[in-house]
């Protein structure tokens, strides 16, 4: 009980210091799963009513969380991710929910962030094996495969290496844009279903375990290459992945479909 007293009044703290920005309601009820997913993994989560119910993979760190409800008054929620901060969300009963899925900005945070790279540092929290593949990656010819550019900004990727419990995706990033690019969130995500029949259709963030010389930013005219390391992962026959590269401070937010299957 103090732990959860502990977690709320540092929430309460973190937003008289960043200012109260507007909450986003999710609805829920018994019938029906709300499937809620972050950009990172979570680590905790607390709601101020015992009629609703967050859930959450405790023993493996994954990004989604399911919730329901008992019929009942509004409530609130607030969840603690992995290096990304605190969010905080109204809760109210329905009787029939809107969507079946919510997938949270990360602007939506109301605390301060704790960015990737703190814990991301070669020699740090990457273990040597997985650093020096990362290295190898890097330095070897590897055929890359080249993306439609969008905002005059390229990706090419090259196919996946699998070792261990890791698939190690190497990337390149080209701005050809007469402006630097700074980047706020780079994400690959796992499509399951027809884009056609949208009603089916899932999109699921795949969160690294290790990231090597990912940039912050991207000069004018430069051609950055990095790897990120993810929990080993296959597509099936209807998936597909696609990569978001979302601009800090601007506009320039991309999309790019990866056109192979691994």
């Amino acid at each position: 009980m103090k732990k959860i007293v502990y977690l709320l009044l540092f929430a309460l703290s973190i937003t008289a210091v960043y200012g109260q920005k507007a909450l986003d309601t999710l609805y829920a009820n018994e019938r029906e799963v709300l499937s809620i997913f972050f950009n990172r993994p979570i680590e905790k989560a607390i709601s101020g009513s015992s009629h609703f119910a967050f859930t959450f993979n405790r023993e493996a760190r994954e990004n989604l969380g399911l919730l329901q409800a008992a019929p009942g008054p509004a409530s609130n929620l607030l969840v603690r991710t992995s290096g990304d901060g605190i969010y905080s969300f109204v809760l109210a009963y329905r009787d029939s929910l809107p969507h079946f899925t919510h997938f949270v900005d990360s602007t939506k945070r109301v605390g301060p962030t704790v960015h990737a790279k703190q814990t991301l540092e070669v020699g740090k929290s990457i273990p040597e094996e997985v650093s020096q593949i990362c290295k190898q990656m890097l330095e070897k010819k590897l055929t890359l495969h080249p993306l439609k550019k969008v905002h005059g900004i390229g990706l090419q990727v090259a196919d996946p290496f699998y070792h261990g419990d890791y698939v190690y995706i190497r990337y390149a990033l080209e701005n050809d844009s007469p402006i630097n690019y700074e980047v706020e969130s780079f994400t690959l995500y796992r499509i399951l279903g027809n884009s056609a029949r949208k009603a089916s259709l899932q999109i699921l963030p795949l969160t690294p375990a290790y990231a090597f010389n990912q940039p912050g930013m991207i000069p004018q005219g430069v051609t950055t290459h990095f790897v990120l390391v993810y929990p080993k992962f296959t597509l099936g026959k209807h998936e597909s992945l696609k990569v978001s590269l979302r601009e800090k401070r601007g506009s320039r937010n991309c999309e790019y479909k990866l056109l192979w299957n691994f």
